[in-house]
């Protein structure tokens, strides 16, 4: 294979510089805009927004990754090939050496292939094969292409990802690295097999407890007549009504009419995807602006004495938290988490019995490798949903216990500055912050791995001094609350898989032979189910504890931030209270809330034009 295009397809009509492509760029700018107007108005009235910035940073260099998934041989890499116009992706491979490829549009073509310990190897396009005999090497791989309509594109990526048959290790790989970071979905559904195989439906269902979006691509049209391709697109669509309860846009593949993909990815709106990942955290920055200006504004009536009381209470209140961590680490430890554990390892195996046929039909024989990409997907659908429901519940209710003791101290009714709602305003706010969704994981990831390089490099010096102690102290905070706002805000429950594959070997002993169908339903049922329990039994308290425990620090972390800012905000008043800058801050405050209430308009204006 050369990039010489050495095979040539068809070329399709596809301009998304004229249509979406502009339109994601006049979106994004105007995010941007709305984001630089909030910072400017909160700048001039001495309102600092230290996380506009890096919010910002993050808007200007998002992508929207546009994962492809589907059946081992339903056609994926052919699509991609199509719509490229040339022979690019390998085709026809075994599904060992399939990795996870991106798509993107770079002046200088060539291969990036990325390590599991972070490190990448850089190769020729035309080595992309070479590739193959140490497949297990790599996570993922970026293909730079000089393509014009992968720079159509951007910044959506489209992603070709092994096949739901592919290797147990592969397979696990690629779904725990996209999933979570998934703007939109392609399913493509190979129309000679008829109708979703029920391993694509749990995958959608998967998706689903991610809250990621999803369309459908028929592939392989051109191999069936019109009527036969019509029946299939009614059964899908009946499939996904009754199972999943929506109504994704779809696309058929006909090499004789034109390429599905090309007709698809115009029906996936950039805008939309652009605006639901970052309008409501522009929304949640504008809330904050507007509530530190009237907070700052209501001060500079309030006299000295209210305030000093006031600063007196919050710095109580900040002593408090961490007795309140402690009282929250005990009240939500073993006991309550026993009751998780107990109930992840009944749906898990509620699931597996009710995919007892499959896996019977995946263990024939022998097929262990089947089999247990099978348990490994089940398992995987079933903890997501029940992760993801428990975890956000613990953490809701962390954060109303945290918050409650704060009213009880009435922080927020001292000197009535901030309002009686202040406690809630920050409840809500910490709230939001820890159920971020995954597009946030890129950046959390960073923090995670300097949080690692951090107590690695301080760990030694832990006993020797105070300042090195605390040092390494926040350095091991760092790791286990960012780690766990991952486990929380994604529901990624890839360590829990990690399980699954680590014990798997063990437990296939027991499918490893040949058994007649009595027997194989049998060992199933009384031995690998049980095991699969047992294991996850075992070993799933102490990662939900791991959770657990980084929450509640993460959530005292954000009420303390929020009372520190509160308490700063307070003491600047202070000084300002008999000065002659007085009267220019109230003009400024009084501006700059006009100001954002005209940003606020401008933002639902945006949501309702979606």
């Amino acid at each position: 294979m050369s990039h010489a295009r050495n095979t040539i397809f068809p070329r399709y009509s596809f301009d998304l510089h004229a249509t979406q492509g502009k339109q994601m760029f006049a979106v994004k700018n105007q995010c941007l805009g709305l984001l630089d107007r909030i910072t400017t108005l909160a700048d001039s009235a001495a309102i600092e927004l230290p996380e506009n910035h890096s919010l910002a940073e993050e808007m200007q260099r998002a992508e929207l990754l546009v994962p492809i998934i589907g059946a081992f041989s339903a056609g994926k890499s052919s699509l991609i090939n199509t719509f490229l116009g040339a022979d690019i992706l390998p085709v026809g491979i075994t599904p060992e050496t399939e990795l996870a490829t991106e798509l993107r549009f770079s002046r200088d073509p060539h291969v990036l292939a990325h390590r599991a310990d972070g490190g990448s190897d850089r190769l020729a396009v035309e080595d992309l094969l070479s590739i193959k005999p140490r497949a297990s090497s790599y996570t993922h791989l970026e293909l730079h292409l000089d393509d014009p309509r992968l720079e159509a594109l951007y910044p959506q990526i489209l992603v070709d990802m092994p096949g739901f048959g592919s290797s147990l290790d592969s397979h696990n790989k690629a779904i725990a690295h996209y999933l979570p970071r998934g703007a939109h979905f392609i399913v493509a559904v190979s129309v000679p097999d008829g109708t979703l195989a029920e391993s694509t439906l749990r995958q959608l269902e998967t998706m689903q407890t991610y809250e990621a979006g999803f369309s459908i691509l028929l592939s392989k049209a051109n191999l069936r007549s019109a009527e036969e391709v019509d029946a299939v697109e009614v059964a899908v669509r009946e499939q996904l009504e009754l199972r999943l309860g929506v109504a994704p846009a779809m696309a058929r593949d006909d090499r004789k009419q034109g390429n599905g993909l090309a007709s698809l990815l115009p029906k996936i709106s950039a805008s939309d995807l652009w605006i639901g990942r970052f309008l409501p955290r522009i929304s949640r920055q504008l809330a904050h602006a507007r509530a530190q200006v009237k907070m700052a504004r209501k001060a500079l009536d309030q006299s000295d004495a209210d305030i000093d009381r006031s600063v007196r209470q919050l710095n109580d209140a900040l002593d408090d938290l961490n007795a309140q961590r402690d009282a929250l680490v005990a009240k939500l430890g073993r006991s309550r988490l026993s009751q998780v554990v107990e109930q992840c390892v009944e749906e898990v195996g509620q699931a597996l019995r009710e995919a007892a046929s499959e896996l019977q039909a995946a263990a024939a024989g022998g097929n262990n490798p089947r089999f247990a990409q099978v348990v490994s997907d089940i398992s995987r659908q079933r903890l997501s949903r029940v992760v993801k429901e428990r975890m956000e519940g613990l953490s809701q209710q962390a954060i109303g216990d945290l918050a409650k003791s704060l009213s009880q101290r009435e922080v927020d009714e001292v000197g009535s500055v901030g309002g009686p709602d202040w406690t809630q305003q920050m409840q809500t706010r910490v709230q939001e912050t820890l159920t971020q969704t995954g597009q946030a994981l890129e950046r959390w990831q960073g923090n995670l791995q300097k949080a690692r390089e951090d107590e690695k490099l301080l760990r030694p010096y832990a006993g020797d001094d105070e300042n090195d102690r605390e040092k390494a102290q926040r350095a091991r905070v760092a790791f286990r609350s960012i780690t766990t706002v991952l486990a929380v805000t994604t529901s990624v429950v890839a360590p829990a898989i990690e399980l699954v594959v680590i014990f798997l070997p063990e437990i296939l002993g027991f499918v490893s032979r040949k058994l007649r169908e009595e027997e194989l339903r049998k060992t199933i049922d009384n031995q690998v189910i049980p095991s699969v329990q047992r294991e996850f039994r075992t070993k799933l308290p102490e990662l939900l504890q791991a959770q657990v425990d980084g929450l509640i620090e993460q959530a005292v972390h954000e009420f303390k931030t929020a009372i520190e800012e509160k308490r700063q905000l307070l003491e600047s008043v202070v000084a300002e209270q008999s000065s002659p800058a007085r009267a220019a801050r109230v003009k400024a405050l009084d501006a700059a809330e006009a100001g954002l209430t005209s940003v606020a308009n401008e933002v639902v204006a945006l949501e309702a034009a979606r």
